[in-house]
């Protein structure tokens, strides 16, 4: 499995979206809020998928209601749909989908993906960035 993916992440504790970029048997990826790091392991047809995923901004809770947190995942690689445990969260079940980014020229299809990932708490683009900026005054000079 390589490329760049839109994956959803959803727990009995909630749910949430990032962005993930496997190369290789190295996988890394993230959000607005989390980030994380982790490796990948093919064997016949099912891919194993370790995550070690970290907070780097202060913000909405995870999926699972911790800051720093493994994340096991387990699945058939055709169907990229995989489940997942956590060993800090024993008895709380994880379903991870992994959907392929758009590529090439699908505009619409990239700024569907950044809004998902990025959640409505971050602009999607640099125009909506450079409005929020300026509607809410200017930059203090340090």
């Amino acid at each position: 499995m390589q490329g760049l993916f839109v994956a959803s992440f959803v727990t009995s504790l909630g749910s949430g979206h990032a962005l993930l970029l496997a190369s290789g048997t190295a996988v890394m990826g993230g959000d607005a809020h989390f980030f994380f790091t982790g490796t990948l392991r093919q064997t016949g047809k099912f891919l194993s998928i370790a995550l070690k995923i970290r907070r780097h901004t202060a913000g909405r809770p995870s999926v699972l209601n911790l800051d720093e947190y493994d994340l096991n995942l387990t699945g058939p690689a055709a169907s990229l749909r995989f489940a997942g445990t956590s060993p800090q969260m024993p008895g709380v079940s994880s379903t991870v989908i992994l959907e392929r980014a758009p590529v090439g020229g699908d505009h619409a299809g990239w700024r569907e993906m950044l809004e998902r990932c990025l959640g409505a708490d971050q602009p999607a683009s640099a125009d909506d960035s450079a409005a929020s900026k300026s509607a809410a005054g200017p930059v203090p000079k340090t």
